[in-house]
């Protein structure tokens, strides 16, 4: 299960990787520098992955939650996979 402030301080580097982008992006554009928007590009894919691992553990976590809540008779955790 994925820690509560594990998933805050994650959103929290989405957030920041996002708009450091986005700066390297306006920088690019308004000096005409492809260092910048190369830069930009790297932070926005980095992003994205950040943002998805995040969601898949958040989905992963939750299902699991519901399989144990689901499958749970006398102190053991039924397998999905074993019906």
């Amino acid at each position: 299960m994925v820690n509560t402030r594990t998933l805050l301080f994650a959103k929290l580097n989405f957030i920041l990787n996002f708009v450091f982008a986005v700066y390297n992006f306006a920088l690019g554009i308004t000096m005409n520098s492809l260092w910048f928007l190369v830069s930009g590009a790297y932070y926005i894919v980095l992003a994205v992955m950040r943002f998805g691992a995040v969601a898949m553990s958040r989905r992963e976590s939750d299902g699991i939650f519901m399989l144990m809540k689901k499958g749970k008779k006398n102190g053991e955790i039924k397998d999905s996979k074993s019906n």
